[in-house]
Parts: C-alpha cells; structure tokens; sequence
C-alpha cells in the first residue's frame, strides 16, 4: 500500500475524477477531464474485450504522459483481454484478484485501488492495493448500506488512503467540471 504522501504527489491537486458512463465506447469524456486536470476514468463494465482494447488505445493516443487517467476493471477475463502498451496511470479493481492477476494489475498500473464498500474490504485488499475507491451506498451499482459521509469517517479514522464514490463526492467535484465545459 502507498502512503498518502505518496499518492498526493502523483495526483495533480485534489482532481476531479469522472467516469464515463458504463456502456459506453467512447472515452472523449473521460479525455476532456484529464486534459483539463482532473482524472478521467473509462469504466469498462459491460463491454467486450475488443471495444476495452480499442478504448485503452484511444485513452494511449490521445493524452501525453502527464495527464491522469485510468480504467476500471470489473473481471479478470476482461484484464487477461489488456494488452497493455504502457502503464495505465491508475487501475481501479473491481473484482477479488487471485495472486496472478494481482501481479499483472501492479505491473500495469501507476496507482491500483481496490474498489469497495466496507472497511472491512478495505482491510482485506490492504496488502495489494495502494488505496481504495470507496462507494457510498449513493454511488449506484453495487454499494453497501452506508452512505459515504459515514464512510469517509471510519476510513479517516482507521488511516486508509481512500477516494470516495457518492454523493459527497458528486456534490462537491461535478460542479466545477460543469462550469468549464
């Protein structure tokens, strides 16, 4: 796991982060939030391995090393589908990695969080993860029953480095996003 030091100095300031909507096979969203600072994140749930190629790829192509952006993966039959042509800055793992794929995911990525939505996850993924994707019960899709003011305490109080998904979240980084576009 990475210290918190560790991971502010590799994020550009405290970033907006914005997923392109699942389903959906064109990244230009996720591109226009990392070229304006924030980090912009291609979920790839729902996809098949050729359209997940084709928006890694596109994600390659089109920002220079010093944007941040990543994917989330939600099966390791979509990760072992990756061909990779460099590190991906950040890895969102949606799924319980068995040791193999846990290495290729380090191997691959700048930043790995573990996605989930109890401390108790967070704490069982804490030896491979840098940090954690933590989703409030407002996040959508499948989350847990608390919401993610609670969330933020308990992971505070225990000394994770985490980033939260839900309202919170919502409320505070989509706001500024909306007045530059």
């Amino acid at each position: 796991m990475k210290n918190k030091k560790d991971i502010l100095d590799f994020l550009p300031n405290i970033p907006i982060w914005g997923y392109s909507p699942k389903g959906i096979t064109d990244p230009t969203l996720s591109i226009k939030i990392s070229e304006l600072g924030g980090v912009g994140l291609v979920d790839l749930e729902g996809l098949n391995s050729n359209q997940c190629q084709a928006l890694l790829k596109k994600c390659y192509t089109s920002l220079s090393s010093d944007h941040v952006w990543g994917i989330r993966v939600t099966t390791k039959e979509i990760l072992d589908s990756l061909e990779f042509q460099d590190a991906v800055p950040i890895i969102i793992c949606a799924f319980s990695p068995n040791s193999h794929t846990i290495a290729k995911l380090q191997k691959s990525s700048k930043l790995l969080l573990s996605e989930v939505s109890y401390l108790e996850e967070a704490y069982k993924d804490a030896d491979w993860a840098d940090t954690f994707l933590v989703k409030g019960n407002e996040a959508g899709g499948i989350v847990g029953v608390k919401n993610s003011f609670i969330l933020v305490q308990e992971f505070n109080k225990a000394g994770l480095s985490f980033v939260i998904q839900g309202d919170l979240g919502y409320l505070i980084s989509v706001q500024p996003l909306l007045e530059v576009l």
